[in-house]
């Protein structure tokens, strides 16, 4: 069994298998840098409408969290390290088929296939790194695979404004091309599944069996995490912590997977300065994320999540509003520095509330939340070809501030104390 016991002297520490989870994640999103700047511009490139493009977004997640049901089912079967590894070879492939037709009625099937294998992927890999923590030491892995993952993504970005131009040379095409787009996703994939190796040597602890009066662990029927009675006995107020993240989801989804076509709307920027920009965003949220454990411990953990939620009204505003070039990409980059720096720890501080029989659930709700964020990029795609991008702004601005003061709310109701693992052990916010 993988070790997972600190060092005597050093309780915060991390376990070898934390280390190899920080690999796996940062070479997993190595891999999802490259489509995370090209997959729209890629559909763009088809001759979708910007309608259309958020459909596939939509399929790509709601078609995932339709089949959470069965997804919760595979992780109770598979365990975690195997449903890690099956959601990651599901969802690879089936980006990989999605890029091999131009049918949008099969594209669209496909990518919710992809969709599946990525939410069994997510709704596994934060339970699992809570497992293989203990509170000393939970904020500093999650803040560092958040801190890796980010750090990684900057490499893939980069990568993506290399890759197209590449391929064109191969292929005797435009780097704008579908053709070269496609080999340069492709590549990406391939990335990705290297990050399933480490994934495959993790060994977690197994899960104890619940507490006398305790809510039925994850190994029970996974039918109960979608039975309202048993949802409404959790010990954890997993409800009141998804809910603002859901909202600041649907205003994030009105811009986020448009935001590379947005910038050639507004200032024609080249896929090599998107490419660049992404990287920059990547990387200053990756170095924000090491500082998290520090911030946490200075204003804490719902209070780095109000900071960034706060000051993207302010850097949407600009991003609508301002004809600088220059005033945007600063907004724009502090705005993923923030905001990502606070998410793990709003994560972290959810988990330390969190009986170790609820963790699967527990996350199971806030992925479902952050996915409802998929809703918006069809609305958003039909308000861009009717309308223009005003009322795009404006709703993710009025989302992101809502959003923010249902967190303050949060903050002061959880100033108090509460048992980490319902162990009885006092956890300091």
């Amino acid at each position: 069994m993988a070790d997972r016991t600190p060092s005597h002297s050093d309780p915060a520490a991390l376990p070898s298998a934390a280390r190899l989870l920080v690999l796996g994640s940062g070479l997993w999103f190595l891999g999802a840098g490259v489509p995370s700047v090209l997959f729209e511009l890629y559909l763009n490139s088809l001759g979708l409408l910007r309608e259309q493009i958020g459909q596939l977004s939509l399929a790509h997640n709601i078609g995932g969290a339709l089949l959470a049901p069965l997804a919760a089912a595979l992780l109770d079967r598979l365990g975690q390290r195997n449903a890690i590894l099956v959601g990651g070879v599901i969802g690879i492939l089936g980006w990989a088929a999605t890029l091999l037709t131009n049918s949008v009625p099969v594209m669209l099937v496909l990518f919710t296939i992809s969709g599946f294998g990525l939410v069994l992927y997510a709704i596994t890999v934060v339970p699992l790194a809570a497992a293989l923590s203990t509170p000393a030491n939970r904020t500093r892995l999650f803040s560092i695979n958040e801190g890796v993952s980010t750090i990684a993504a900057v490499a893939g970005n980069l990568l993506a404004g290399v890759l197209p131009l590449g391929f064109a040379l191969l292929l005797n095409g435009e780097a704008r091309s579908p053709e070269a787009y496609r080999a340069a996703i492709l590549v990406s994939l391939v990335l990705r599944g290297l990050a399933l190796l480490p994934m495959a040597r993790l060994h977690p602890p197994p899960i104890p069996p619940p507490a006398s009066g305790e809510a039925s662990a994850p190994h029970a029927s996974a039918v109960r995490y979608f039975d309202p009675r048993y949802l409404l006995r959790l010990k954890t107020p997993a409800f009141r912590y998804a809910l603002p993240l859901a909202i600041i989801f649907l205003g994030g989804g009105m811009i986020g997977r448009f935001l590379g076509l947005i910038l050639r709307d507004r200032f024609g920027i080249s896929d090599q300065v998107f490419s660049a920009l992404m990287a920059a965003m990547n990387l200053a949220m990756g170095l924000a994320t090491f500082a998290g454990p520090a911030l946490a411990r200075r204003i804490g953990r719902v209070e780095s999540l109000i900071t960034g939620s706060a000051f993207s009204v302010l850097a949407y505003a600009v991003f609508g509003f301002s004809t600088s070039l220059a005033l945007v990409v600063l907004a724009l980059v502090l705005r993923a520095a923030l905001f990502n720096l606070a998410l793990p720890l709003y994560r972290a501080h959810i988990m330390d509330r969190t009986p170790r029989a609820e963790y699967a659930v527990v996350n199971l709700i806030l992925t479902t939340a952050i996915n409802v964020g998929a809703i918006s990029p069809p609305i958003s795609g039909w308000l861009q070809d009717r309308f223009g991008l005003t009322p795009v702004f404006l709703t993710a601005i009025t989302a992101y501030a809502l959003g923010t003061l249902l967190l303050v709310a949060i903050a002061r109701r959880d100033r108090t104390p509460q048992p980490a693992d319902g162990t009885g052990s006092p956890v300091v916010t």
